[in-house]
């Protein structure tokens, strides 16, 4: 028995006066109990067919069918109904409320659902024990990845100065060079380095940095001048890049500001918009290392 079927699904998003096709005639099956993980390169849809599934999106064109609901006949109270009964996401992201408890956390779905009370603080307990979480009902334990950080107000201070240079070899070809010092310290700062100290696998595989995430790019070019548990001094080559123009374009090679990827893959795409559309600071853009 079928609890997803997708047929010919087409979703494009538009970007001022440019079309771009996130879905193009998607067909899936899904079979209750049956476990299905999609993968596939940055851009190629994932994210946007999941929200689709998920009732968070409507397709432009196609059939959608969960648990024998048809989403594109439905309307918004009746999809967060369906949401609320039928769906569950896992977030990348913790996603806890944080002024609320281990317990109070698993209750709060069931609370909108109308589970009476003490329903749902016994199996909302009975779930904390199945994953040995039993002992933080009421608040975070001292192996939580909450307890070293908590959840109170903080202060914050950041500062950086920058330096830019663009050196004109001839008509057609030049060389910019952008050099940047910078300065983090505050709660968060404090909170990170504590964090890194009780959990450092996590920390690391988490970090993504300023200071430190050149250390996935192909050429390092940042230097951590002073790193204390109060505060961190960097600096760093944010665009070093040569510009040769051509009769037929131009060719640019070395670190420079047209992508918002990992810095291994180019979406051609970030020509034309290189910030993702998630984000909302777009003064400045951080440089990744290509040619094009």
């Amino acid at each position: 028995m079928a609890i997803v079927e997708i047929k010919d699904i087409q979703k494009t998003y538009t970007q001022g006066r440019l079309n771009i096709q996130a879905l193009g005639g998607v067909d899936l099956t899904i079979d209750k109990g049956e476990f299905v993980a999609i993968a596939g390169p940055s851009g190629s849809g994932k994210t946007t067919l999941l929200n689709i599934m998920g009732g968070l999106d409507m397709p432009d064109q196609g059939r959608v069918m969960v648990d024998n609901h048809a989403f594109t006949k439905m309307n918004q109270a009746s999809l967060a109904s369906l949401r609320l009964h039928k769906i569950g996401f896992v977030f990348q992201a913790y996603n806890l409320i944080p002024v609320l408890s281990a317990i109070e956390n698993v209750e709060y779905v069931m609370l909108l659902q109308g589970v009476p009370k003490t329903e749902r603080q016994d199996r909302a307990k009975a779930i904390l024990d199945d994953v040995g979480l039993e002992g933080r009902v009421t608040g975070y334990g001292e192996t939580s990845y909450f307890q070293p950080v908590g959840t109170g107000m903080g202060l914050d201070g950041a500062s950086s100065a920058r330096l830019t240079d663009k050196i004109t070899i001839s008509d057609n070809l030049y060389v910019e060079a952008h050099y940047e010092a910078a300065l983090k310290f505050g709660d968060t700062h404090k909170k990170q380095a504590n964090l890194g100290k009780k959990f450092p696998a996590l920390f690391r595989a988490l970090s993504s940095d300023a200071w430190d995430i050149d250390k996935r790019r192909v050429f390092d070019l940042t230097k951590t001048s002073k790193k204390t548990d109060d505060y961190i001094l960097w600096n760093r080559l944010d665009r070093l890049f040569v510009s040769l123009k051509l009769s037929w374009g131009d060719i640019m090679a070395g670190r420079q500001a047209v992508t918002w990827g990992n810095g291994m893959i180019f979406n051609p795409m970030d020509l034309f918009n290189p910030f993702s559309p998630s984000d909302i600071l777009r003064d400045y853009k951080m440089g990744d290392n290509l040619v094009c």
